[in-house]
């Protein structure tokens, strides 16, 4: 395979100068990836794939995992992509058409897909939706970077039940599906907040068998979408009872928001967060209710809940450690939280 220039609208991106190209099918079938697909009683299809140090031709990669799991309602997919020296394009033959929602645990990918004319930049801890035409796609990978992504693939019968007409941005979505256009959601990927990520590793971590495995597989992705969904509309500022906020005002309420999602765990105060975005403490408080839902305490609470929430499935810290990541000086005070917050205590998740 020789050495290639990239497509034209990436070739500003310095790491992505040259790459590698190869099928993913191809070298899968070529490296005889160890896997298996079943089918269970309920209605679920799990297909695993693995392949450790490989090469197809100058494409150097050192660890490549899939799991897909599938219902006929969603496709469930976590993947791992470990990339050796070289850069790498990875042509995509799987990527057919219907709603796509990418998830960026880890890494960056950029991406380019049939009738979307512009490049699809998924940043690590972001997350994007988009409506796809036609099978393919080419997904531009850095050197010596590991990359891990979730990945929810909708039906259009599936996702329309997910969309409100009423509202500007249902009523857009809707048309731009029937007219058969293939678009992003967002110009720019949005931050996956850690409600999200608790979702996917209760998808990720679930036990259930059979039917209600597949009830609770669909109804953690209900709850995923409804997540990012929400997210969507209030990026894009349509909600109509927010008309009296100004753009510069919008502008830096999100900032704040997204400020919070990745310091959430910083003892942050209003005044604080009024003099850091320019905001003076009525619009902070206003505005950030008023946009998001949610008064700016009660969001910075919902994050660290949810964090904690996450590290006690995940079982990486004992609830003493959680407690005192998020402030508490009495583990004790932090469990009654918890259990008023989730209606369970962190104890018992943690060891359930």
């Amino acid at each position: 395979m020789k050495l290639r220039k990239t497509d034209e609208h990436l070739r500003k991106r310095d790491y992505l100068m040259k790459y590698y190209e190869f099928s993913l099918s191809d070298l899968l079938q070529e490296n005889q990836a160890y896997g298996y697909l079943s089918q269970t009683p309920g209605g679920i299809t799990d297909n695993a794939t693995s392949i450790q140090d490989f090469t197809h031709n100058n494409a150097y990669i050192s660890h490549y995992q899939m799991t897909d799991r599938s219902t006929s309602n969603v496709q469930i997919a976590f993947v791992e992509l470990q990339v050796k020296e070289n850069n790498l394009q990875i042509c995509d033959t799987d990527c057919g058409p219907g709603i796509k929602s990418s998830f960026q645990l880890s890494g960056q990918v950029a991406s380019s897909v049939n009738y979307i004319n512009q490049t699809l930049e998924f940043k690590k801890g972001h997350h994007n939706l988009l409506h796809t035409l036609e099978t393919g796609g080419k997904h531009l990978l850095r050197a010596n970077e590991k990359v891990e992504i979730f990945h929810v693939g909708l039906p259009l019968t599936t996702f329309r039940r997910f969309i409100d007409d009423t509202e500007k941005w249902g009523e857009q979505t809707l048309n731009r599906i029937e007219r058969q256009h293939a678009f992003i959601a967002n110009q720019q990927s949005l931050p996956i907040t850690t409600a999200m990520l608790t979702a996917m590793a209760e998808v990720k971590n679930c036990v259930l068998k059979g039917h209600v495995q597949k009830l609770y597989l669909e109804a953690k992705i209900t709850e995923i979408m409804a997540l990012q969904l929400d997210q969507i509309l209030a990026h894009n500022n349509l909600y109509s009872q927010q008309a009296f906020i100004s753009n510069t005002d919008r502008e830096k309420l999100t900032a704040v928001r997204e400020y919070i999602l990745t310091h959430f765990l910083q003892d942050l105060s209003i005044q604080q967060l009024g003099k850091q975005f320019l905001l003076n403490e009525f619009k902070l408080k206003k505005g950030f209710k008023l946009l998001f839902g949610k008064p700016v305490f009660s969001f910075i609470q919902e994050q660290r809940m949810q964090y904690a929430k996450l590290l006690l499935l995940e079982k990486v810290k004992n609830v003493n450690e959680v407690a005192e990541m998020l402030g508490y000086v009495n583990a004790n005070h932090f469990s009654a939280a918890f259990k008023k917050h989730f209606n369970i205590s962190p104890s018992a998740l943690l060891y359930n």
